[in-house]
């Protein structure tokens, strides 16, 4: 019997499991240095919200230079973007990569383009390659105190353990 209800509870729970989601395309709009539009392969476009950064907004600093950045890294080729939800605004939360960049997201950090967003995202090689760039003054780390974005809380007093569930929907 309690071999029975063990078998039951794993399958239960493999059922549960949000398994990833992987669609193919090209950008179509880049709107900023963390949001894209995707037209896939059946001519649908999806709006990209690129998971665990956050880039400088419109009329904030480095945010020509963030968009740029990022149209460099995806305009004319093919993207897959991997994601298992959406933010509370539809847009699809993904880890971007092409052919040429693994990991589209994480090369946005690194070249201090975008900040690490520690209050969704708790990958340690995203808040490390984000430390690197402030060690090395890269992209909006030039200044000493670049401007957050859209932030409540000073950089690094996130609490990761906090329930985010209210703003994102699977």
């Amino acid at each position: 019997m309690r071999f029975t209800i063990s078998i039951l509870i794993l399958c239960l729970s493999f059922h549960y499991t949000i398994s990833p989601t992987t669609i193919h395309g090209r950008s179509v709009n880049i709107a900023d240095g963390d949001t894209f539009t995707l037209l896939d392969d059946n001519n649908t476009q999806h709006r990209i919200r690129i998971e665990g950064i956050d880039a400088p907004e419109r009329g904030q600093a480095f945010s020509n230079k963030s968009r740029e950045y990022l149209a460099k890294m995806i305009v004319g080729k093919r993207l897959t973007v991997t994601y298992t939800e959406k933010d509370r605004y539809g847009r699809i939360l993904g880890k971007v990569t092409t052919d040429s960049v693994h990991d589209v997201n994480l090369r946005m950090i690194q070249s201090g383009m975008a900040w690490h967003y520690s209050y969704y995202n708790s990958e340690k090689e995203y808040a490390d390659a984000e430390k690197e760039a402030r060690k090395n003054k890269v992209g909006l780390w030039f200044d000493n105190d670049p401007t957050t974005v859209q932030r409540n809380y000073p950089i690094g007093s996130v609490d990761l353990n906090r329930n985010h569930s209210s703003d994102v929907l699977v």
